[in-house]
């Protein structure tokens, strides 16, 4: 079994959107993975279909940020 480290205080940038997170580096996965909590935050959700990101509009009728 392998250790990963936490990274604190990360800048993430995805589009125009930025944000600064704690990460876990997973020593298994040979890909990078983003959580549900920088998604929210930075606006995004998954589009299954197309294997991508959709950056949702900023205000609070147009994405699931109204919700919490």
């Amino acid at each position: 079994m392998q250790q990963g480290r936490i990274f604190r205080d990360v800048e993430l940038s995805i589009g125009e959107r930025q944000g600064t997170f704690d990460c876990l580096e997973l020593t298994e996965v040979p890909y990078p993975l983003l959580g549900v909590t920088p998604m929210e935050v930075l606006g995004l959700e998954p589009d299954l279909k197309n294997r991508k990101l959709r950056i949702l509009p900023m205000n609070s009728e147009q994405t699931y940020l109204s919700v919490l």
